[in-house]
């Protein structure tokens, strides 16, 4: 069976069989893995219930035919609706995490709607101690499922997009108003002060980590869909385990090469962040040499940008060797 590069994930709806679907969901995860899916939602309305035999069905199915299954819990789940509503509410999701536990999913996503036109302080201070209670209950009763709002990853995104589309000439003006200006934390430009440095690391940081996380989240969730991660997941291994040893160790290959260039432009400077806060760096330092013509100062500029490319590369590639050991035994043979 040639597995689909394209598409990887899909959704099933009910778990019972109907005249419509005669094989449930069963049926629907062997019908996936006859395309080429990787992975599914089932996708459980409010108040499913299915017996435990159904749900060891759906468990044997999903091993058999190498499909990672997750629950698409009751469609939306109001954290912060009215008190006399939350009871039901809450029943909805715990029996999708309990179900989903035995039908061997992984994770539960949900929609944390919010329909009542609150302040987001105010829907906070409801929705986190409730969302915590069910975890916590969770826990205590040994199921390894994760809740996951699927308002997370997209709201994630949207900050690292942001994040990215900020030039430093422009982010690097707008923090020293707010911080330096108008709420006078922090020193305008400069490097006298004791938090001078908070200013420059914001302007750079900022767009450096947007571009990280992009590619972390990428590459986890390519990673996520190897056969060695569903064979982690069935031999019982916590979820963190699973996460951080299995795929987010052979996720960092191309975080790693990201990285080290993002460190090697670091460390040449960052000319517009430099102008922008006054501080005196190697990049400011290669300008006011190239406009006073001070050619063995540019050299000696130049030279020590070439070594220090030179140096993070080699530590990223040794950062290879570390991450992933085939690497070291093919340098050995």
């Amino acid at each position: 069976m040639v597995k689909s590069s394209s598409f990887k994930f899909g959704t099933v709806g009910s778990p019972i069989a109907t005249p419509a679907r005669p094989g449930g969901t069963v049926g629907g995860i062997q019908y996936a893995a006859s395309i080429g899916l990787e992975a599914l939602e089932l996708a459980w309305v409010n108040g499913v219930r299915v017996g435990e035999a159904t749900c060891a069905a759906i468990q044997q199915a999903g091993m058999e035919n190498g499909i990672a299954l997750s629950v698409h819990a009751p469609y939306y789940i109001n954290l912060n609706g009215d008190d006399e509503k939350w009871p039901r509410l809450r029943t909805y999701l715990m029996d999708a995490a309990h179900f989903g536990n035995l039908a061997g999913a992984t994770d539960i996503i949900f929609h944390p709607g919010t329909y009542f036109g609150r302040p987001v302080e105010q829907v906070l201070e409801v929705a986190i101690p409730r969302l915590r209670g069910c975890v916590e209950e969770l826990r205590a009763a040994g199921n390894p499922v994760t809740l996951r709002p699927e308002i997370s990853g997209k709201a994630a995104m949207l900050g690292s997009l942001v994040g990215v589309a900020m030039p430093n000439f422009w982010l690097g003006p707008l923090l020293i108003i707010l911080f330096a200006l108008k709420l006078e934390w922090l020193p305008v430009a400069g490097n006298e002060a004791r938090f001078s440095i908070v200013l420059p690391a914001l302007t750079l940081g900022l767009g450096l980590a947007a571009i990280l996380s992009r590619m972390t989240r990428s590459s986890v969730l390519e990673v996520l869909s190897e056969d060695y991660v569903l064979t982690a997941r069935a031999k019982g291994l916590p979820e963190r385990t699973v996460i951080l040893k299995h795929v987010l160790r052979n996720a960092l290959m191309p975080v790693i090469t990201i990285v080290g260039l993002q460190a090697g432009g670091l460390l040449s400077g960052a000319i517009i962040t430099e102008t922008v806060f006054a501080w005196p760096g190697i990049g400011s330092l290669l300008v006011n040499a190239i406009q006073a013509r001070d050619y063995p100062l540019v050299q000696g500029c130049v030279l020590v940008i070439s070594v220090s490319y030179v140096i993070v590369n080699l530590a990223a590639d040794l950062a290879y060797a570390l991450v992933d050991p085939r690497i070291r035994l093919e340098g050995r043979s």
